[in-house]
């Protein structure tokens, strides 16, 4: 019974000294609180060193008090749009663009420490949204405002909106980014004749054009691919391609829609095939098609080479491969045994 007794009393001694600490805790900042004015709230702006990894961007950013917190207090914030984009139309960021709301990530609360005059936060950007913005070469911005304080504090309505202007050039290195090309004539004029620039089958021709991804890679993607037939008609009139050169119609040739690159690897392949049956339907004129990169999953495709401009002549590739006009008539069984002979 006195053990009993004995543990009894153990525990109301703790619950009143943790009491009596609570009490002295809820004094202090009472009295810090009562002794003290409420404080100014703003943002200073960005602070610090811009830090990068493989995905994320950290931008650091500083909320300032005009004096110490005399309670902890919580600073709400929300990304405001139409800042940024009244900065930019009124000249006040020139040879900038607005960094998409989706792209940045803020914490909606920032708590800030009892007798503190400021705290740092970090804004998140991902790296492959902001390399979208590399070969523009603009600055990109965006604006964080100071929605609501709490426990009597104030904020300054005259520096509630920081607006915060970053380089993509200078965060990425042009050895760090990452961007798609045709990896096989990208960015020029590839002739494809005789025996050059295809690989050749007992009744087609595939020309390897493949696509490649600077910087290190990681995650898997993709790339989209399509014929773009209006420029052929500019490149005639520039005499980069000659003013006799056909495009082939839809079901003459064959090349995928969209090409897929693997995880932790830098190139994806892209094949354009041609039936001798095609070619030889050209066989008198030079033949032009123009591959595009349209987009991508994760990445952005070089401005530059993403285009490569197909010049095919027919003739020459025919001579060299000895192709007539009976072979697309083989039967299935013929055709396989003639394409093995041929490719022993």
């Amino acid at each position: 019974m006195k053990k009993q007794n004995s543990n009894i009393y153990k525990c109301l001694v703790l619950i009143l000294i943790i009491f009596l600490q609570s009490c002295k805790q809820d004094e202090l900042e009472n009295f810090a609180s009562k002794k003290g004015a409420s404080t100014n709230v703003s943002i200073k702006g960005q602070t610090g060193q811009i830090k990068k990894d493989v995905e994320v961007v950290r931008i650091p950013v500083e909320i300032q008090l005009s004096g110490s917190a005399t309670q902890a207090f919580d600073a709400h914030l929300e990304l405001d749009g139409d800042a940024i984009t009244n900065a930019i139309t009124g000249d006040l960021l020139p040879n900038t663009l607005a960094m998409p709301v989706e792209s940045i990530f803020i914490p909606e609360t920032v708590v800030i420490p009892f007798g503190s005059t400021n705290a740092v936060f970090d804004v998140l950007v991902s790296v492959s949204d902001l390399e979208k913005f590399y070969f523009t070469s603009k600055k990109v911005a965006f604006a964080l405002k100071l929605s609501e304080v709490t426990k009597g504090n104030t904020i300054n309505e005259e520096k509630n909106i920081g607006i915060i202007s970053i380089d993509p050039r200078g965060i990425i290195s042009a050895t760090e980014m990452h961007a798609i090309s045709i990896k096989n004539g990208g960015g020029g004029k590839l002739e494809v004749s005789g025996t050059s620039n295809y690989l050749p089958s007992v009744a087609s021709i595939g020309i390897p054009l493949d696509v490649s991804l600077s910087g290190v890679p990681s995650r898997s993607f993709t790339v989209d691919v399509a014929i773009n037939s209006d420029t052929v008609a500019v490149l005639k009139s520039k005499g980069v391609i000659p003013q006799n050169a056909v495009m082939m119609k839809t079901g003459e040739f064959e090349m995928p829609a969209q090409v897929t690159v693997d995880q932790i690897s830098s190139t994806g392949k892209l094949d354009l095939t041609i039936p001798s049956e095609t070619l030889l339907k050209y066989r008198n004129n030079k033949i032009a098609l123009v591959v595009q990169l349209t987009g991508s999953s994760k990445h952005v495709v070089d401005p530059v080479n993403r285009t490569v401009v197909l010049l095919i002549d027919p003739a020459s590739i025919i001579a060299a491969n000895k192709y007539t006009i009976w072979l697309p008539l083989l039967n299935k069984p013929q055709f396989n045994v003639l394409n093995r002979k041929f490719n022993s």
